[in-house]
């Protein structure tokens, strides 16, 4: 399950450029713990595969619950990433209660 990290006004955000930031979901049954995931790639690129989805299914094989974060990289430029991710931590954060 994926859904949007901002739901009406997403800041510095370009028709042209595109790029919608999302949380995809990896789901743990009566998990005690979350994390958020977000792939490195120096706001150039995202190894989204490699240090997003499998990061993200360990977590679940221990039990956690997680979330990964496909964030807007280049040709948006700092801050605009970071804003992304301080987004999806508040929503992380917000979502606490009702995925463990």
């Amino acid at each position: 399950m994926k859904f949007k990290i901002w739901e009406e006004y997403m800041p510095d955000y370009s028709e042209e450029l595109g790029q919608m930031p999302e949380l995809e979901v990896f789901p743990v049954e009566n998990s005690k713990a979350c994390i958020l995931v977000i792939p490195g790639g120096g706001y150039t690129w995202t190894p989204y595969e490699h240090e997003g989805i499998e990061i993200a299914e360990e977590f679940n094989r221990r039990g956690i619950f997680a979330f990964v974060l496909r964030y807007r990289i280049a040709p948006y430029m700092y801050p605009v990433p970071l804003t992304d991710a301080k987004r999806a931590v508040r929503l992380v954060r917000s979502l606490a209660g009702k995925y463990g």
